[in-house]
Formats: structure tokens, sequence, C-alpha cells
């Protein structure tokens, strides 16, 4: 990769939001629907989760204050990555929260085998390099029988706010210089 954000707008930082697809619980509804037996661990005792791309951490943070599990995120922006540090030290909740890349995060040699791996929308906007990393985790760090969650940024979902998204990044375009002309103007000095 040329850059260390890899593409992504590192200088405006994600939204504060809880996603409660993420909560390995929610998935107890569907597999029942669905006749699929729930991995034991995750319905009855402490159990390994992972959240990759975690954003501003919020959903991690409650789901390690409020559940069984011992959560480990990545995220690879630093500024993120601290604010869910933060949550993390203030609620006491136990979670591993780590600031980095995909690469870096998915190596580590001290992660366990997860009963859930939790994708929200990452998928839609990664390398595919990204993805072959994310692909390789999952095949050996998801146990047998566990759970993936990954959702997928699609227009049809988006379509309504589009129209309010192309104006705002035709003034963020317009009136702020971007990640790579910051990066060309220190560059420069």
């Amino acid at each position: 990769m040329s850059s260390w954000s890899e593409g992504y707008v590192s200088d405006i930082n994600y939204t504060f939001g809880y996603y409660s697809e993420l909560n390995p619980n929610n998935a107890i509804i569907p597999f029942l629907m669905a006749g699929i037996a729930l991995p034991e661990s995750i319905s009855t005792s402490q159990y390994n989760a992972c959240e990759l791309g975690f954003g501003q951490g919020i959903s991690v943070n409650v789901h390690a204050a409020a559940g069984h599990a011992k959560w480990y995120a990545t995220d690879f922006n630093p500024s993120q990555a601290n604010f869910a540090r933060y949550l993390s030290d203030v609620t006491n909740n136990g979670a591993l929260i780590a600031d980095q890349g995909f690469n870096e995060f998915c190596k580590r040699d001290d992660l366990p085998e997860f009963d859930f791996i939790g994708l929200h929308g990452i998928w839609s906007w990664i390398s595919d390099e990204n993805r072959a990393i994310v692909v390789d985790f999952i095949r050996r760090k998801l146990k047998v029988g566990g759970i993936l969650y990954i959702s997928y940024n699609t227009l049809p979902g988006w379509s309504a706010p589009s129209p309010l998204r192309h104006l705002l990044l035709q003034h963020h375009n317009t009136m702020t210089a971007h990640s790579n002309s910051r990066q060309q103007i220190l560059r420069i000095v």
C-alpha cells in the first residue's frame, strides 16, 4: 500500500454510532428461525469475540461491558482507537483495543480463536489486499461453528441520502484540503 490510510479518508473521524447487529446475542433469533444450533459458548458462557474496523468503538465497548464475551478489536485510525480505549478504561470492560491495520492485527500471535467475528460496513471499501488478509484471518481464527457477521454498504440501502452525500462531498472537496493534499503540503514543508 502506498500510504498509511490506504485510500480511506482519515482526516474525518467516523460517526459515533451503536450498531446492534454486531451484538452476538442478536444472532439467536435468526439461528433459531433457520433451525441452526447457536454455538453453545455464546449462549451459556464466557467466549471470545472480535470486531475488525470498529470506528469510534461504541459498539465493541457496549458489548464488552454488557455481555459475557472477551472482546478484541482494531481500527487503524489512532484517534478513533484512543477514544475507544478511553471508553474501555472508564467502563473497565476488559476489551483489548488496538490501533492496528488489518495486516498487523490479523498476524498477531496473541489472539485466541473467536466464537464471533464482526465487520460492520468495512468490506464495502477496503482494498482487495485487505480483503484477502481478513479472509485468511477468518479461516484461521473463527472457531468451527462460530458466527461471522459482515455487513456491506450497497446503493439501494443508501440511495435516499445520496443527494445529501453528494453535496457534502462537493463541499469537502471544494472547501477543504483533503488527505492527499495535506500529505503533499507536509512533504513540501
